[in-house]
């Protein structure tokens, strides 16, 4: 658990400090600072977290989940997550309002929308579900726990880390500097949910689609919906 956190600590510091070293050059496509930043940012988790794969001895980018094993089980999942997940944030949303934070521009959206649907998902799963997930189950596998056990305590792990994740911390002062609900809630349900299909299938196929579905439909229904 302590190896996860690290790794998650530094992969997403590194990614961070080399997302702004490039951060300059995109002023003049991207100047609300919106998107380009963000696909840098998850760009660069995504290569050092496949590096850290690879640095680990007797082990392939498969074993890490970068395959299509069970893949018509993922196309299924997919697509009635893609249907409910849609319904739900619709219904959710309807009669309110969305502010994403940033000027609503044509580029804005657009960018917003690649990201969401492409990069986030692309950028995170790796890391979140491959790298601490495959580290847990080698680790849980030495214990007496029965499968189904391992199995929820890993879920319960990673799901937390990944919430974790998504909180403004200041470590200078050790505090958190920021923490929404409805983001936190959202992390937990999904985390869970992307967690039980990566066990599953073996493959980082589905969380990667779902965690871009989850977070795109959420902006283009905010868009042109709401």
């Amino acid at each position: 658990m302590a190896l996860c956190f690290l790794a998650i600590e530094l992969l997403s510091f590194a990614s961070s400090y080399l997302a702004n070293l490039v951060g300059p050059a995109f002023l003049q496509s991207d100047p609300d600072g919106v998107f380009l930043l963000l696909i840098a940012h998850h760009t660069f988790l995504l290569i050092l977290t496949l590096l850290v794969m690879k640095s680990f001895p007797l082990t392939r980018l498969t074993d890490w989940g970068v395959n299509f094993k069970k893949w018509k089980t993922s196309l299924l999942v997919i697509a009635v997550f893609a249907i409910l997940f849609g319904l739900l944030e619709y219904s959710y949303m309807r009669g309110g309002t969305y502010s994403p934070g940033f000027p609503l521009t044509t580029s804005n959206k657009f960018g917003w929308q690649i990201f969401q649907y492409f990069f986030s998902g692309l950028g995170e799963e790796p890391l979140f579900r491959g790298l601490v997930i495959v580290l847990l189950l080698n680790v849980m596998r030495t214990t007496r726990l029965a499968v189904y056990q391992q199995h929820v305590f890993i879920v319960v792990v990673s799901t937390a880390l990944f919430m974790f994740a998504h909180l403004d911390v200041d470590w200078l002062n050790l505090s958190i500097s920021g923490f929404e609900f409805g983001q936190q809630t959202k992390a937990f349900q999904l985390g869970i949910l992307y967690a039980i299909v990566f066990i599953h299938t073996k493959s980082l196929f589905a969380p990667i689609v779902l965690h871009g579905l989850s977070n795109g439909l959420t902006a283009s229904i905010g868009f042109y919906v709401v």
